[in-house]
């Protein structure tokens, strides 16, 4: 099945290089479009991340090698329309609007290269996933955030693809070899990865162990801090950027006429990875909480991950929302059902799961609290294997409800007081 998708991807993306198109130049997609309307969000201080945005931009530029615009056809023509989205709010210019800018481009080295900026009123968001021409060498995946208006989180990975062989797997331990270094050289940008998303090792394929990551929160930090994590998340990029281009070049050059090179090989790898992570990607909720489930995912499937299988029919796929606004990927696994319709499966998946989300991963915790988790899930899973009602002749069989006998009250007994002693008469 995957390769018949990477052979369907790979003639849209044939007819579309050849296609005749008017060559765009760089500059007219270098700058922020709100930055050139009026409105508050025009200002360069009410953009977290311009300078990152620029500073990205330039460094392409200049060290890879005919860099371009992306030029790509898309079944649904509507989607196009969403590499600018923009929230409506009835005209009122005068109030920040929800805004996503996506920009794709390509060169020698990188067969795509995503730069996407999210400009919401809760949340600001740079992010960047480039894909080089070579499918053995890892994705260069980065995020920039700030939620709330004061809390920032920053992740930069060089994100591997599964290894095939013992050459990918050289290539893998290069890349990640070079994240500890920028580890070690940056202590601000070396904090704990949380397992919050992607809590199982099948999920996190796509991810190294030690990613170069920073959190602050600006309420809980001084000037002097803030400064120094904005200090450190700018040399940290520049680093990491200039580290990825230059092992990909290396890489990609020794290998630009084999296999791994294979423009299907590529986008069947490539697809695989936008299919998996964007299925558990944590900012398609909050488009779908934003712009709705239909453009949120469409905004997801086809613009931010144009490969994954869920959106090459160009609808994209739709991200229900629960009652209580919280936002999810319905999945047939972790179906959503009442406590009735709950089968012993069903509890032991769900249990399970909800303890790879409550374990501390922070070092600094007492052990003694994941001793507790581990003692409380083994108990319960014994309980409930152990006292099956013999009615049950499958697992998947609802529990039964057991009616519960009122109590008996005793009579009271007029001889005793309210502490049971006995009255002296």
């Amino acid at each position: 099945m995957a390769k018949a998708v990477s052979s369907e991807i790979y003639s849209t993306t044939t007819a579309t290089q050849t296609a005749e198109t008017k060559p765009e130049s760089l500059s007219s997609i270098r700058n922020l479009p709100w930055m050139e309307e009026d409105g508050p969000d025009s200002d360069v201080s009410q953009n977290e991340f311009f300078s990152h945005w620029n500073w990205q931009f330039s460094f392409f530029e200049e060290h890879l090698t005919n860099l371009k615009i992306r030029e790509e056809e898309h079944q649904d023509e509507s989607i196009h329309d969403l590499y600018y989205a923009i929230k409506d709010t009835n005209g009122t210019s005068n109030k920040s609007q929800q805004r996503v800018y996506t920009i794709s481009l390509e060169s020698d080295e990188y067969r795509d290269i995503r730069m996407t900026y999210m400009h919401c009123p809760a949340m600001q968001t740079f992010r960047c996933l480039s894909y080089p021409r070579n499918g053995g060498i890892p994705i260069m995946g980065m995020g920039l955030m700030k939620m709330g208006g004061s809390r920032n989180l920053a992740i930069l990975d060089y994100q591997p693809l599964p290894p095939t062989d013992e050459t990918e797997e050289t290539i893998n331990e290069t890349y990640t070899s070079e994240l500890l270094r920028l580890r070690q050289e940056v202590p601000s940008m070396s904090q704990p990865m949380s397992k919050r998303h992607f809590d199982s090792n099948e999920e996190r394929k796509y991810f190294t162990e030690s990613p170069l990551l920073g959190r602050l929160n600006e309420l809980e930090a001084t000037d002097t801090e803030t400064e120094e994590y904005r200090q450190d998340l700018l040399a940290t990029q520049k680093k990491y950027v200039a580290k990825h281009t230059e092992l990909t070049q290396l890489f990609g050059n020794g290998n630009s006429n084999g296999e791994k090179s294979n423009p299907l090989y590529v986008l069947e790898r490539h697809s695989d990875f936008d299919t998996h992570v964007s299925e558990r990607e944590p900012a398609g909720p909050f488009l779908c909480g934003v712009f709705g489930p239909e453009t949120g995912g469409k905004l997801v499937h086809n613009v931010i991950y144009p490969l994954s299988t869920h959106g090459l029919n160009g609808e994209g796929k739709k991200i229900e929302l629960n009652k209580n606004k919280s936002n999810r990927i319905t999945s047939p696994k972790f179906r959503r059902t009442t406590a009735a319709q709950m089968t012993r499966v069903d509890c032991t998946q769900w249990m399970e799961r909800m303890y790879n989300f409550m374990k501390p991963t922070n070092q600094r915790v007492k052990p003694s609290i994941n001793r507790l988790i581990d003692q409380s899930i083994a108990q319960w899973k014994k309980v409930r294997t152990t006292t099956r009602p013999k009615t049950m002749n499958s697992l998947h069989e609802p529990w039964p409800s057991k009616k519960r006998k009122k109590p008996q009250l005793q009579e009271p007994d007029d001889r005793k007081n309210r502490h049971g002693s006995r009255l002296r008469i």
